[in-house]
């Protein structure tokens, strides 16, 4: 389990694992209720489909959020590494991660792996453009 603080004061924590089961789910829990979705990793799958988000505010009935996407997962990815690529950028318009927030995001993965000894020897680093 990790615990990450933002900037903003938006505190998330997660759990992830190399090899113990986990369900794919997520709880968004904030002042004005809760949100939960099944399957978050993939939306309305891999290939398309129809998903749904529960929100469930702290005084009232739950409501049911359904919505339908018949495009891959993977497609709005490569849309915008596109379109970014196009433009001349280095990395994804937002609310796509900025370089520094995709490093960071490599070095927290790096330091995951390591602790978990999964995989020995350490993976080598390539150079960074620029150095």
């Amino acid at each position: 389990m990790a615990t990450a603080t933002f900037a903003n004061g938006i505190i998330a924590q997660m759990s992830i694992s190399l090899a113990l089961h986990q369900d794919n789910f997520l709880h968004l829990m904030g002042t004005g209720g809760r949100l939960e979705v099944d399957a978050f990793w993939f939306g309305s799958g891999k290939y398309g489909g129809t998903a749904q988000i529960r929100f469930l505010p702290p005084h009232g009935e739950p409501e049911i959020i359904r919505f339908t996407e018949e495009r891959n997962v993977y497609s709005f990815q490569f849309e915008a590494a596109n379109e970014s690529i196009r433009a001349g950028h280095a990395c994804f318009a937002y609310p796509g991660m900025s370089e520094a927030d995709s490093l960071a995001n490599a070095r927290s993965l790096d330091r995951w792996l390591a602790e978990s000894e999964t995989v020995k020897p350490p993976l080598p680093r390539p150079p960074l453009p620029g150095s």
